[in-house]
């Protein structure tokens, strides 16, 4: 059994296991620097309004979806299977 954590403020990390706390921002940490690399690379500048929510699977895949919502209310979701383990 997974588990899965929405994160939509600071304190939400709070919810996490003291001892998966490293994990989950390392792959944040790793998904954001895609992420942005990603938006350079088609030359599109951030707002800051590209992502709202990070919600993390506590699975060990290290595996990323990513769902961009447009200003113009359109949405595209990246979806990255990696199966391989995070840095424990």
């Amino acid at each position: 059994m997974t588990n899965i954590y929405k994160i939509e403020s600071i304190g939400d990390f709070l919810k996490i296991p003291s001892d998966r706390i490293h994990v989950c921002l390392q792959e944040m940490a790793d998904h954001m620097a895609e992420f942005k690399a990603g938006l350079e690379a088609l030359g599109i500048e951030p707002t800051g309004a590209e992502i709202k929510t990070f919600t993390w699977e506590d699975d060990g895949k290290n595996d990323l979806n990513i769902t961009l919502n447009c200003v113009d209310g359109r949405s595209a979701t990246v979806k990255i299977i990696r199966g391989e383990p995070a840095n424990d």
